[in-house]
């Protein structure tokens, strides 16, 4: 598994051994898990393992955006409700849903859902209660 942030590598460019490891992933690589596989069926059970027994179902996806996203839909079927804070700043994704959430993306083009509210981001240096005793709860 290659772990990235913002579309860049954290292990460097082109490095020997990941580019090796990457390259033995492919042999086995299926890339729709709509079917199952004993990759696919061995990483679910890894999962698995790590995760309380109340936590039973694994669902793979390809991009953080759609993790966010469906995260959202889960969110809303679970509570029935379709409301969202979200951080200033924040970046969830370049899908409809997560551009809504994301007020990085606010523009012209994308703009913020009415069930959104924004709440600042902590910030304990620069932050509006940088001077308050107990910042953590002058941020609630």
């Amino acid at each position: 598994m290659l772990d990235c942030i913002n579309n860049v590598s954290h292990i460097g460019h082109c490095h020997p051994y990941y580019v090796m490891r990457l390259n033995s992933q492919n042999t086995r690589l299926l890339t729709n898990s709509r079917f199952l596989y004993d990759e696919l069926m061995t990483a679910t059970q890894k999962v698995l393992r790590k995760l309380p027994k109340e936590l039973c179902v694994v669902t793979f996806v390809n991009s953080g955006s759609e993790a966010n996203d469906l995260a959202m839909q889960m969110a809303e079927i679970h509570t029935g409700r379709n409301g969202v804070i979200c951080f200033d700043g924040a970046y969830h994704g370049i899908t409809r849903r997560c551009t809504e959430v994301s007020p990085y993306k606010w523009s012209p083009h994308y703009k913020k859902s009415e069930t959104v509210k924004v709440a600042p981001s902590p910030c304990f240096y620069r932050g509006p209660f940088r001077d308050s005793p107990d910042p953590v709860s002058a941020y609630k």
